[in-house]
């Protein structure tokens, strides 16, 4: 073993060593997070004192590396656009469309212990909802959809139904953004849309 081999492997060492030790972390105010360690699931967030260190600052925790996991995500109302998905309406009217949609994490554990990669899984989701939203109406309805409020919101109505319980979030709205008659095709005959991106305002 040469010396480069044996100095690549000093920070690996340094780094498991340091595991066996208390690490501190904090959850800021416009966070929250899960401890997972083992079967347990800690909730993690800015109100959250251990009553054994009431002088540190609100949110601090400690943890493990070898025995705790800890996801923590912004927890601000996040806004997403949709890849453009090419669809075929009730009436056969070949279209390309954009969706944007926003909403809330309600629920931190479902959202980071459930959902392996949530961010990716949410948009696919929402364009399955999309897509079974634009393919049960003809191209004139959808065309003259403009709801005036949430009550009359059909779309982000469907959205939060099919969406929200498994996400953990409250999705605010789920809207068309670019609507268009197209000769793209549809390639989705699974039923599943591939989300190949993602763009966060």
């Amino acid at each position: 073993m040469g010396f480069a081999e044996v100095f690549s492997i000093i920070p690996d060492t340094i780094r498991w060593i340091l595991g066996w030790f208390p690490h501190m972390g904090r959850i800021h105010v416009h966070e929250a997070g899960v401890k997972i360690s083992g079967p347990r699931v800690l909730k993690l967030h800015t109100d959250k004192l251990y009553k054994w260190f009431r002088f540190l600052p609100k949110g601090m925790y400690f943890y493990f590396p070898h025995f705790s996991e800890v996801y923590v995500d912004n927890i601000k109302r996040k806004v997403k656009r949709l890849p453009e998905q090419g669809l075929t309406t009730q009436d056969n009217k070949k279209v390309r469309v954009g969706c944007v949609m926003a909403y809330n994490i309600t629920n931190i554990e479902k959202w980071l212990v459930e959902n392996e990669t949530p961010d990716a899984s949410i948009l696919a989701e929402a364009a399955k909802v999309v897509e079974k939203w634009i393919t049960s109406r003809v191209y004139e309805t959808i065309t003259a959809y403009s709801p005036e409020g949430r009550s009359d919101d059909s779309l982000s109505r469907a959205a939060q139904a099919e969406m929200g319980q498994d996400f953990g979030v409250r999705i605010e709205y789920l809207a068309i953004e670019t609507f268009a008659e197209s000769d793209m095709r549809s390639i989705h005959h699974s039923g599943i849309t591939p989300v190949f991106s993602e763009e966060e305002d």
